[in-house]
């Protein structure tokens, strides 16, 4: 059969494969039982060349992909057949079969180079060897370097995705608002070297939007994680957009992926600060549009079908990807549990692997009476309040919320903030410090970076506490230590001014912050040590109904128990310990003041004594 051509009708379009299954018959024994099953692929005396040069006629639908992407990446004929020989070897059981009949089992089911040069001459083409396949990677020679014609042949892993892989579709439930300015952009970087760079939202929403922009580019979207041979050549041969994640980082510039012998578009997301080394390329760049609260009432109600959602839900600044994940895990939750606590519970466990290790989660509810402030403090918190409620209003320039709050050791300042995030129904995640000063330079600086980030691109509240041992004064330089200390805090400085979400930061000293601290700042809010109003308010709260303390004694400790709340908590728990199974007593409370009160070096107060 590799004598006489025999020509084709288009009517019998046959494909690459056909064409390299008749090749392999001609070279197989005639009384070798696989060559009849090679030989049903191809009409009765169609000959090799004859079917090769009709699956270039005509392009079966299986090879329009390989031989478009051949022009574009100039690939010669023995480029081609190799590349169509190899991806066959993982489709098709027959071909390694063949391949160990004609080489014999030292070289294997994998192709040599003889091979190749048998086959192109079977086919009616000049033997060469596949040389620009292997220089852009979709090639690769296995093993050890044998002799030139002996030497193996495979797909490199990027060029088999590229060839095997389904065409994914955009989601059809991605916002209105992102599929104008995606197509936008798609005009802006289709046909050219440009690289899409996204900074702003969420991982999985940038994604989602990079796969729109795809979708309007007729490109398939693929997550590029690391360097790989051929993958620049994959890139055209999957018809693919590449979507690279950059952990960039402030004051440095990262590299991107080198995609040699792609000259397409491609996007990548990286963080909000840092650069980008990417030579060659035009950077663009932009962010997914912020969502209406309409839009997003629209995606809470699809994620928590048949539930009354709380009024402040769609103020929330989440994106499509976060509001189903956390909506999935509220609606597994405890039913009997009130919505809002259901929220905010999802809404830390979705956060936390993202905040950890240096900040945890504060996972308690403080409703509003237990919150024991006088009138004037609460309305300094009220004011706080509607400042984190209004940074999601259109048009607000100044979306973060910093604020400090200041006062002695105990007076409440965590708990205030676990009352603020419980009326926003977010998260409150504290600041490990430990785990983000380091003793190495500009490290501590990429911890906080890194964990401002994390807090932007999601919606929580979070808590500095101790902020004066990042925020101290800057001293005059003496010695490179105090000039690194001061770049850290000018760092720190600048960072804070443009945080946009929601940052709360407590001291003991607020003397010991660098002044230029205080202009960044929305509020100062002083937390003095309770009166005894605020203190009987505190008692009630952590004795609740298990004592038979009266009212009037009560009265007593508030009076005259000149503590801070949470030396009172720490009293409570004693005479709880000590009350065991019983109800709480007042000697129980007594011993525990008692206790108290030696820790902190003082006498108890006289008037206790009966």
């Amino acid at each position: 059969m590799s004598g006489e051509r025999f020509q084709l009708l288009k009517e019998e379009e046959h494909s690459l494969a056909d064409a390299l299954a008749a090749a392999l018959a001609d070279m197989i024994p005639v009384d070798y039982p696989l060559r009849a099953d090679l030989l049903g692929r191809v009409p009765w005396g169609a000959s090799p060349g004859a079917t090769y040069d009709a699956a270039f006629r005509w392009s079966a639908t299986e090879d329009r992909a390989l031989l478009e992407a051949a022009r574009a990446l100039d690939l010669g004929q023995a480029d081609i057949l190799a590349i169509a020989l190899a991806l066959e070897l993982e489709r098709d059981a027959h071909f390694p079969a063949a391949l160990r009949a004609i080489q014999g089992d030292a070289l294997g089911p994998w192709p040599s180079l003889s091979l190749i040069w048998r086959l192109l001459e079977h086919v009616g083409r000049p033997a060469h060897s596949p040389d620009r396949a292997l220089a852009l990677g979709i090639l690769l020679v296995l093993g050890e370097r044998a002799p030139g014609p002996e030497q193996r042949l495979a797909l490199s892993a990027a060029a088999l995705r590229a060839l095997t892989q389904q065409q994914q579709s955009a989601s059809a439930d991605a916002p209105e608002q992102w599929h104008k300015q995606a197509a936008a952009l798609a005009g802006r970087i289709g046909g050219r070297m440009a690289a899409l760079v996204l900074r702003r939202g969420e991982r999985q929403d940038l994604e989602s939007y990079a796969q729109l922009v795809a979708a309007n580019l007729a490109l398939r979207p693929e997550m590029l994680k690391r360097e790989e041979p051929g993958l620049g050549a994959a890139c055209r041969l999957g018809n693919w957009l590449p979507v690279e994640t950059v952990e960039t980082v402030a004051g440095r510039s990262m590299p991107a992926l080198s995609l040699d012998g792609y000259r397409g578009p491609r996007v990548l997301i990286a963080n909000r600060e840092g650069g980008i080394h990417l030579a060659g390329w035009d950077m663009v760049d932009a962010a997914p549009p912020q969502l209406t609260p309409e839009t997003r009432h629209r995606l809470w109600s699809r994620a928590l079908p048949g539930e009354i959602l709380p009024l402040a839900l769609p103020a929330l600044r989440l994106g499509p990807c976060r509001i189903a994940a956390i909506g999935a895990r509220a609606a597994m939750a405890d039913p009997d549990d009130l919505l809002h606590k259901r929220l905010r519970a999802a809404m830390g466990a979705e956060f936390r692997s993202d905040m950890e290790p240096h900040a945890t989660l504060i996972p308690s509810d403080v409703d509003d009476q237990d919150f024991a402030a006088n009138e004037a403090l609460k309305a300094e918190f009220e004011v706080l309040l509607s400042r984190c409620r209004f940074r999601a209003a259109a048009g607000n320039p100044v979306p973060g919320v910093r604020t400090l709050l200041s006062g002695p050791s105990g007076t409440g300042k965590t708990l205030a903030c676990s009352w603020l995030a419980t009326r926003l129904c977010l998260p409150l995640f504290k600041v490990d410090l430990s785990s983000v000063v380091s003793k190495y330079i500009g490290e501590t600086e990429e911890n906080i970076a890194r964990l401002l980030d994390r807090a932007e691109t999601g919606d929580m509240v979070l808590l500095l506490d101790e902020a004066d041992s990042l925020f101290a004064s800057r001293a005059e330089t003496r010695d490179s230590s105090d000039r690194f200390a001061n770049n850290q805090t000018n760092y720190l400085l600048s960072r804070i001014e443009t945080f946009d979400g929601i940052a709360i930061l407590t001291s003991n000293g607020p003397e010991r912050i660098d002044a230029a601290f205080t202009r960044r700042l929305d509020q100062v809010i002083e937390v003095p040590l309770p009166a005894p109003p605020e203190r009987r308010m505190i008692w009630q709260t952590h004795l609740r109904d298990g004592h038979v303390v009266s009212a009037a004694e009560i009265n007593r400790l508030a009076g005259l128990v000149d503590l801070a709340g949470g030396h009172i908590r720490n009293i409570a728990q004693t005479a709880r310990v000590l009350a065991g199974d019983r109800a709480i007593a007042w000697s129980d409370l007594l011993r525990g003041i008692e206790s108290e009160y030696r820790k902190l070096g003082r006498s108890v107060p006289g008037g206790l004594i009966r």
